[in-house]
């Protein structure tokens, strides 16, 4: 399995630890690099899994526009309305009652070309073609124009997107929001292929 990308659905009770690892039903594709995110409106509770993306053997990974819901009461998962575009790695965090707010993403160009390269130099033989080909990877990397900066908001009610704002500065993925009194904060992060930064965002809720 340590090559494979895992649809396996899991839950722990903080209040009951010796029960240990409970099996919940499985995600309904196998993804990684999602966004998931817990809304409660009183009624139900819902975990979203949105967009994300799949390591395959043989070709580039495939990137998700996908957004599953998971209903905590009836423990079933349904699939909900598509984000406008495939996105992976990026940050999201629950709103309101009926909101949910996804930051940046990555649209996977880049991504796929580093990955094409990468499986162009594991089948070559001829070591200076290979060498060629390693040099092509670290110039495509390096010309990284930075992630998708849109900021898209989920109406969980409506079950509808929308573009609401973009991100005035590096958008950073593989990252995690905090949300504090009005305001969400998104600390670090990765702004470019292999670019970790130090920086911390701070998005207002109105």
């Amino acid at each position: 399995m340590t090559n494979k990308v895992s649809s396996d659905f899991l839950s722990f009770d903080l209040n009951n630890t010796n029960a240990g690892w409970k099996i919940l039903p499985s995600l309904l594709k196998a993804v990684s690099h999602a966004v998931m995110v817990v809304q409660s409106n009183g009624k139900n509770d819902c975990i979203y899994l949105i967009g994300g993306r799949k390591k395959n053997p043989d070709r580039p990974s495939d990137l998700y526009s996908s957004n599953f819901q998971f209903n905590l009461k009836t423990n079933k998962w349904s699939e909900k309305k598509s984000l406008p575009y495939a996105l992976s790695a990026g940050t999201g965090t629950a709103i309101g009652t009926n909101s949910v707010l996804l930051f940046g993403g990555d649209n996977g160009t880049t991504f796929h070309k580093t990955e094409e390269i990468i499986f162009a130099a594991s089948n070559e033989k001829d070591e200076a073609k290979k060498k060629r080909l390693a040099a092509e990877k670290i110039k495509v990397q390096s010309m990284h124009p930075g992630f998708c900066k849109q900021v898209l908001l989920y109406d969980t009610k409506k079950d509808e997107w929308k573009a609401v704002s973009c991100i005035p500065y590096d958008s950073p993925v593989t990252t995690t929001p905090v949300k504090w009194n009005d305001e969400i904060i998104i600390p670090g992060g990765e702004i470019r292929a292999g670019v970790r930064t130090p920086q911390i965002l701070s998005a207002k809720i109105f």
